[in-house]
């Protein structure tokens, strides 16, 4: 699909634009900290909370109340409602204590979903997965790998966008899966792929994660 491809060149444009966040960047080591317990407490791999570019991003724009925080890529409503608090209060207290003004949001208001050209590059994968497409046949006219199509489902569904994980998760292995994510834990993938059958691949692994949580 040549539109599609167009309008991938376009995001990944965007992207190399972005300003980088230092890895020594206090505010990044709070945020990773902070995600890092929750993580934790939670059972779930990191990025399964926020991943590093949207702590880069928070760092960029310091969103400080519900407006800005949703402004951020990778954060949606139901990950506001069960995250927002935490980060802001940290944000808001990093803020207070060096002075640093949060940026102005203007530039980085989360995209209208009905302008397909300002879709970000997750919502593009859903549309065309709503449509009936394969995850195989995404992956190709996208010219994308098929780990990141499966990225982009799993977080389309933290976000709140209506994706069936039961559809990525065997039936008859679904209690398997889920003892082994007991047993094993969700720090690596490679383990709990390598303790249960061939049949189980990695989304079946990620969707029950996202589903067990």
């Amino acid at each position: 699909m040549p539109v599609l491809k167009g309008k991938e060149k376009v995001y990944q444009k965007t992207l190399k634009k972005k300003e980088q966040i230092k890895e020594d960047d206090p505010l990044f080591e709070m945020l990773r900290s902070l995600r890092r317990d929750i993580s934790d407490k939670e059972k779930v791999p990191p990025y399964i909370i926020f991943s590093d570019s949207t702590l880069r991003e928070m760092c960029k724009v310091c969103p400080t109340d519900e407006k800005s925080f949703l402004s951020i890529k990778g954060v949606g409503e139901y990950k506001f409602e069960k995250y927002g608090d935490q980060f802001m209060d940290l944000i808001n207290k990093y803020v207070d204590d060096t002075g640093k003004k949060p940026n102005s949001i203007s530039n980085t208001i989360r995209p209208n979903i009905d302008s397909p050209d300002k879709l970000p590059s997750h919502l593009v994968t859903l549309n065309m997965y709503k449509e009936g497409l394969g995850l195989n046949e995404i992956a190709s006219s996208r010219e994308l790998k098929i780990q990141t199509i499966q990225d982009h489902l799993i977080r389309c569904s933290l976000e709140g966008y209506d994706v069936s994980l039961d559809l990525f998760i065997p039936k008859e292995y679904e209690e398997e899966i889920h003892q082994k994510i007991r047993e094993i834990g969700t720090e690596k993938l490679k383990p709990l792929k390598d303790a249960l059958p061939d049949e189980v691949d990695y989304m079946a692994i990620k969707a029950a994660i996202c589903k067990y949580r």
